[in-house]
């Protein structure tokens, strides 16, 4: 269980949120999801995920979820791009020892990177018909994605860097 004492001001309120149940996973950064839970008697309650940059086994050069949260932010406004809403973005290390940002969960089954998603889980599971439903779907949203003119909605995007 983690206590994170900056969070109740994101959420409107002033005391202690507690994570239940977070297990982190992810390949590129941390990735958590919870419940946040605060109020005097636990009765307000959001599913969420927890996005931490962590400079050991990155497997991108310039990670920052610093940028992928303006990247969430811009997408989510457009509405056009199904994304997640990202809620807020702490750069105080002090927090929890690195940058992360939250964002609302989503619900669905998140594909594990190992074993691959396509040897092993529930996708390796699927029938024919799932498995186009589910690429026809990544597909979709691979698309909206690239229909996003980045000049417009993501100028940021164009400031260097590895990814540029």
């Amino acid at each position: 269980m983690v206590q994170l004492r900056q969070a109740p001001e994101r959420l409107g309120e002033r005391a202690n949120v507690t994570f239940h149940g977070a297990v982190p996973t992810g390949n590129s950064n941390v990735t958590m999801p919870f419940t946040a839970s605060w109020g005097s008697h636990d009765t307000d309650r959001r599913d969420l995920v927890l996005r931490m940059q962590v400079p050991a086994n990155q497997i991108f050069l310039d990670a920052d979820v610093q940028r992928e949260f303006r990247v969430l932010d811009a997408l989510a406004g457009l509405r056009s791009v199904p994304v997640p809403t990202p809620r807020w973005l702490e750069t105080d290390i002090s927090v929890l020892g690195h940058p992360f940002f939250v964002m609302d969960m989503v619900a669905g089954t998140v594909p594990i990177g190992s074993p691959s998603i396509h040897a092993a889980g529930w996708l390796a599971e699927r029938s024919p018909s799932d498995l186009s439903t589910a690429w026809d779907s990544a597909l979709e949203a691979v698309t909206a994605v690239a229909s996003v003119d980045w000049r417009a909605h993501l100028p940021f995007l164009g400031d260097g860097g590895n990814g540029t």
